[in-house]
């Protein structure tokens, strides 16, 4: 008996954690994608593209359903979210801007990707944090 259900956990953990797995990566994918159409949004009625906080402060806000911010990364799931606009030197509006969803802000989460994307809204996966966004586009 206390084989069988030795072998039954075996079996069902690494399945149980594969899913979760699967599912906090589609909707951290899913959560970039809101902040991307979120940022071109804002752009829309400012001069530049907003970070995650004037996202989130914004009345009404642009985005919502994230945690208490731990520094300058919002929680959602099992992701921390941070979106930066990247004023250039000359310029004074921000005429780009970073999303990074990354699963290890605050503790290691083994197996999960780093997802980000930038201006032209494509989703990439990168395999470390603080990413420069020119990992593989996600579903390729």
């Amino acid at each position: 008996m206390v084989v069988i259900i030795g072998l039954l956990a075996a079996v069902s953990i690494p399945l149980y954690r594969r899913a979760r797995l699967q599912a906090d990566e589609t909707s951290a994918i899913a959560t970039v994608r809101t902040l991307v159409a979120a940022e071109e949004t804002w752009k829309a009625s400012h001069p530049d593209y907003s970070d995650l906080p004037g996202l989130v402060s914004a009345q009404p806000p642009y985005v919502t359903g994230f945690g208490t911010a731990f520094g300058s990364w919002y929680p959602k799931g099992r992701y921390y979210f941070y979106a930066c606009n990247a004023t250039t030197f000359y310029q004074q509006e921000s005429q780009n801007y970073t999303i990074i969803a990354d699963p290890t802000v605050k503790s290691p989460y083994p197996g999960a990707r780093v997802f980000c994307a930038t201006i032209d809204g494509v989703i990439k996966i990168e395999n470390a944090s603080y990413p420069n966004c020119t990992g593989n586009v996600v579903g390729e």
